[in-house]
């Protein structure tokens, strides 16, 4: 937070999506994996929720991530 202005960091979905191609995953493939529902995935991708610590330590984990894909990912 700078200055009482929150600024939301919005995630590389497109990157992700890449990964997930890779991988042969889908938005439903990889829900499954994350234990929860397509439609929560969905709007995780779609910036309208964010993903849990957990959640994007296990897409690291899963489509074994640099250190730099991981910041592009969630944090650039």
């Amino acid at each position: 937070m700078t200055n009482g202005i929150e600024r939301k960091i919005e995630m590389n979905k497109n990157l992700l999506k890449s990964k997930m191609i890779l991988n042969n995953d889908n938005n439903k493939t990889l829900a499954e994996k994350l234990k929860i529902t397509s439609g929560t995935f969905s709007s995780k991708l779609n910036n309208k929720n964010n993903f849990t610590l957990e959640e994007m330590n296990y897409i690291r984990e899963h489509y074994k991530l640099s250190d730099r894909e991981f910041i592009e990912i969630f944090i650039e």
